[in-house]
């Protein structure tokens, strides 16, 4: 797994993860998977996982609350948006 990104909430409770998991040998397709993470107990509280052709994705950008998150992506010139909540 590549790391991509991490962004610590303004809340300061959880992390924000993204992390390429690449493209299988007898697969296709491209992997990440996005996954959020306590600052406090440091376990794994969710995750998601994106597949597509050619994906690419990198920021994180969230509200002022630190409440939710945004990711925008594109998989092979189509164009998505992620929102997230704490």
């Amino acid at each position: 797994m590549d790391l991509i990104n991490i962004v610590i909430s303004y809340t300061k409770d959880i992390a924000i993860v993204i992390t390429h998991i690449g493209e299988p040998e007898d697969d296709d397709d491209d992997h990440f998977e996005i996954s959020g993470v306590s600052l406090n107990s440091f376990t794994q509280k969710w995750s998601r996982e994106i597949k597509g052709k050619w994906l690419k994705m990198a920021n994180i950008e969230q509200n002022e609350a630190g409440e939710y998150f945004a990711i925008a992506y594109q998989d092979n010139g189509e164009f998505a948006v992620l929102v997230l909540d704490s």
